[in-house]
């Protein structure tokens, strides 16, 4: 399990922020390839996780969309942040912006579709022109520090 690289959480909201989206995102590889989600109706790909509720910590978050999304439970005590990430979201007004909090951790179970979910795979480096624009920067960044190839 990579150790952690960057300890930033998600960024509290103020009345003079810009809209903005919070979202963690799981870091799931295997056999340096990363496991890539697609909602039911889309065609682009994204890492797995979604949006806070409250005031949900970053673990709590993920947990909880792992659950919604692959169906499996996060391994308590498993989850070591990455990086945070901050963009203007795809298909969103101009000016949104999104932040996500990526994370490594173990699941306990294999994950399944689920919920909005119709589609999960694995990628390589070579596959990141399916997924959106953030995305790409985090596969970027996995390649570059020798996760994925």
């Amino acid at each position: 399990m990579p150790k952690s690289r960057n300890s930033a959480t998600h960024i509290p909201y103020t009345e003079t922020m810009p809209d903005y989206i919070d979202r963690t995102g799981l870091l799931l590889i295997r056999d340096h390839k990363l496991l890539g989600a697609r909602t039911k109706g889309k065609t682009t790909f994204y890492i797995p996780g979604g949006k806070r509720e409250g005031n949900e910590s970053d673990e709590e978050c993920l947990a909880r969309e792992i659950k919604e999304e692959l169906g499996a439970y996060v391994v308590p005590g498993s989850v070591i942040p990455y990086k945070l990430y901050v963009d203007e979201a795809d298909g969103k007004p101009a000016g949104t912006m999104l932040h996500m909090m990526t994370m490594f951790a173990s699941l306990e179970s294999e994950p399944v579709p689920s919920s909005e979910i119709e589609e999960i795979a694995w990628f390589g480096y070579g596959e990141v022109y399916r997924f959106g624009k953030i995305d790409k920067q985090i596969f970027e960044d996995l390649h570059k520090d020798g996760y994925i190839r």
